[in-house]
């Protein structure tokens, strides 16, 4: 059997869309690059979370989304990094965010456009933010 003969094969079998197909695909690989997908999800992730919340100024923000009471985003940091939450201090983590939100102009600017529905797609579906980054 060729290279690509099995999976071919399985994917036929499956009835697969080859336009679903390729979306997850390119979901999984990505460009090719130096910065792996991982790491743009959680950019875009802190970014979408940022916005998302209703305090007045963007360091109120940050320090609301860092807050050790906050599971979800102690969820989302122990799911996209090696490292646990507990390794940091609040503030290491409070200076990260901030980080992200300064050096992301352009993927700001990018998800200021979305409404706050299409923002939340995008933190839950791998297609749909393969599909923004392209």
């Amino acid at each position: 059997m060729s290279k690509w003969g099995e999976l071919i094969k399985y994917l036929n079998s499956v009835d697969a869309k080859p336009a679903a197909v390729l979306k997850m695909v390119k979901a999984a690989y990505g460009k090719k690059g130096r910065v792996s997908p991982t790491r743009v999800a959680w950019k875009l992730n802190v970014i979408v979370s940022i916005m998302n919340r209703t305090d007045k100024s963007t360091d109120a923000k940050i320090y609301g989304l860092v807050d050790k009471k906050n599971k979800i985003y102690r969820f989302a940091y122990n799911s996209f990094h090696t490292n646990k939450y507990s390794d940091k201090t609040e503030q290491q983590h409070y200076n990260a965010c901030k980080k992200v939100w300064n050096d992301n102009k352009a993927l700001r600017n990018k998800l200021s456009k979305l409404s706050k529905l299409q923002r939340m797609k995008l933190q839950r579906n791998p297609a749909a933010l393969a599909e923004f980054l392209n």
